[in-house]
């Protein structure tokens, strides 16, 4: 992490990774906003570049939706097949990854509703259990935790290990935030 790294004020390179991010998050929303709903990246980059690069950009994005379906159904399986099995097996991952995919397909032929409802569900639950675990951590700052350092391990360098700052240590760093 960062703070093995460069020290306490790794903490700082949030500020400039969350920029950069909250630009690329601008241009992908004034994007997304203008892409057409029906047809995909296949009409939008027809009517742009021209059908055979349109049909490129279709296939591109059918693939990425294909394994992107299936990485993450193979993640969801890998993490959640030891509470229906002992000691899952390749075999019952892939049982439960089509599981999770057949549950998914079932719920997008009901109707955009019922996906929407679920996926409502899933990011409420989300927000709550991030709100919950700040505040308990936020809590537990204050009144629990160790407070040996202080807010002045924010603005100490230095390697926990030792030896010396490069590029590299700071590259490293701000790859967490």
């Amino acid at each position: 992490g960062p703070f093995t790294t460069v020290g306490g004020w790794g903490i700082w390179l949030w500020l400039p990774v969350a920029a950069g991010l909250m630009c690329i998050c601008a241009v992908y929303s004034h994007v997304g906003a203008r892409i057409p709903l029906t047809g995909y990246a296949y009409q939008w980059n027809s009517r742009l570049m021209g059908s055979s690069y349109g049909w490129f950009t279709g296939w591109t994005c059918f693939l990425a939706f294909v394994t992107g379906t299936a990485s993450v159904a193979v993640t969801i399986s890998t993490v959640f097949a030891p509470e229906f099995w002992h000691d899952p097996s390749k075999a019952n991952v892939v049982l439960l990854a089509g599981i999770v995919t057949g549950v998914a397909l079932a719920l997008n032929l009901i109707s955009i509703r019922a996906t929407a409802v679920v996926n409502n569900f899933g990011v409420t639950f989300e927000l709550a259990g991030s709100l919950v675990a700040a505040g308990i951590l936020f809590v537990g700052g204050i009144f629990f935790f160790n407070h040996s350092a202080g807010p002045s391990v924010l603005f100490q360098s230095g390697p926990v290990g030792g030896g010396s700052i490069n590029l590299t240590a700071v590259g490293l760093a701000a790859l967490l935030p």
